[in-house]
Formats: C-alpha cells, sequence, structure tokens
C-alpha cells in the first residue's frame, strides 16, 4: 500500500488551486458560449482571509470582457450574495463578498463546486452546486 505525505499532498493542491475541470461543462446553443465550470476549494478558498475562486478564461459573458468591480450574484439552496469581481491580466475571480459567501455555505477544503453562468434580468448569476461534502 503506497502512502503519500503530507507536504506531497499539500504541493498538489496548491499546485492545483487554480485549476478547473474542463469536462465539466456546457455550452450555449446560440453563441456557443461555456457557461458551467467546476473548482475544487484550497486552503486559500477559506481560511477568514481567503480569495475567491478564478473564473476560467473561457466562461464569458455574451460580447464583453469581465470588469473590475463588477458585481455578480452567486446564488445556493441557501440563498443569494452580490460578490465583486477582480480582474488580473484578463482573468477574472470572486472578490468582494467571498468570505462571507465561503463561511455562510460553510464551505471546506477539497470541496468541489460546480458553477452555472446565467445571464438574467438582474444580472449575471452563477448557481452554485456542492459535490460531495
Amino acid at each position: 500500500m503506497k502512502f503519500q505525505s503530507e507536504d506531497a499532498e499539500q504541493d498538489e493542491v496548491q499546485e492545483s488551486q487554480y485549476l478547473v475541470n474542463e469536462n465539466v461543462v456546457e455550452a450555449d446553443e446560440i453563441n456557443n458560449n461555456i457557461l458551467e465550470f467546476s473548482a475544487t476549494l484550497s486552503k486559500c478558498h477559506v481560511h477568514n482571509r481567503t480569495q475567491g475562486v478564478y473564473i476560467p478564461r473561457f466562461i464569458v459573458c455574451a460580447n464583453r470582457q469581465w470588469i473590475v468591480g463588477e458585481r455578480v450574484i452567486l446564488r445556493t439552496d441557501e440563498g443569494s450574495r452580490s460578490i465583486g469581481l477582480t480582474v488580473n491580466d484578463g482573468r477574472a475571480r470572486f472578490s468582494t463578498g467571498w468570505n462571507k459567501f465561503a463561511r455562510d455555505n460553510e464551505m471546506k477544503r477539497r470541496q468541489k463546486l460546480v458553477f452555472n453562468m446565467n445571464e438574467e434580468a438582474e444580472g449575471i448569476v452563477f448557481e452554485v452546486t456542492k459535490l460531495g461534502s
């Protein structure tokens, strides 16, 4: 039986903290936009000074780029929360409000989330689903 050291396991988690599962995608038939992605949370996503999950580059709004300070809605079975975006080098991540969202939804390290983006009347909404515990 082969055991992985805790240091090797931490390195693996750190290396994968920004990866998303590109196999879990759904294409919009009209404009071929990919509207869904998944992410496995790492320590940096769930402690008190967290940084939010990056939105993969292939997730785009219709006919425009992400905007610094833009607000999106993250919706779970527990409710909805408005979250600000930070954009670095054209890549957006959930920012202002992410800490409270993660706490309120009892998110944990190594938990897998699926984000499904919809453009609705109130703005851009990501339906967030937890997979496993």
